[in-house]
């Protein structure tokens, strides 16, 4: 499943997420897997008290190469809260935030992506309308004040002298 999500189109079942949190979690699974350093699979292996992350952490440090972290995080994991969030400053964020609440399930983290995208969106195309609304005031006042100096120039330089 790709993983980006459309807000216009339905949102996915909880079946079509399990499925891609598990394909998800596998490829990252696999990645991390490839690159660990001597000491990272010490610190993963079976330990005790807690020694094999110490372990792990020297023998990185003896061989020079510092433990970076590493993120799991799919984004097909549930955002723990962000359904409540206030998704009606739109009507399309609104839309689909019921739609999922319907299907009694959490948001994930692309969904929330995706949403936040869309409400960012609206808000600067509602910037730039009201730019335009303010431009073209402007406009009109310019005008205004153009008319009222024509208005009180052209009868005088023009009127008749008696």
């Amino acid at each position: 499943m790709d993983q980006t999500i459309n807000i216009f189109l339905d949102p996915p079942t909880q079946g079509e997420i399990d499925e891609a949190l598990r394909q998800d979690n596998a490829r990252i699974s696999k990645s991390r897997d490839r690159g660990l350093t001597l000491g990272e699979k010490i610190a993963l292996g079976p330990g005790v008290l807690g020694l094999e992350v110490l372990v792990g952490a020297a023998v990185d440090a003896f061989n020079g190469r510092p433990q970076q972290a590493t993120s799991s995080s799919s984004v097909w994991e549930a955002w723990m809260g962000s359904l409540d969030w206030d998704w009606t400053q739109s009507m399309f964020t609104d839309s689909y935030a019921k739609k999922v609440r319907v299907m009694g399930r959490q948001l994930v983290r692309c969904e929330v992506t995706a949403l936040a995208h869309q409400l960012s969106f609206e808000r600067e195309a509602a910037s730039v309308g009201q730019q335009a609304g303010r431009a073209v005031t402007a406009l009109k006042d310019a005008g205004t004040i153009a008319g009222n100096i024509v208005d009180t120039i052209v009868p005088n330089v023009f009127r008749k002298d008696s």
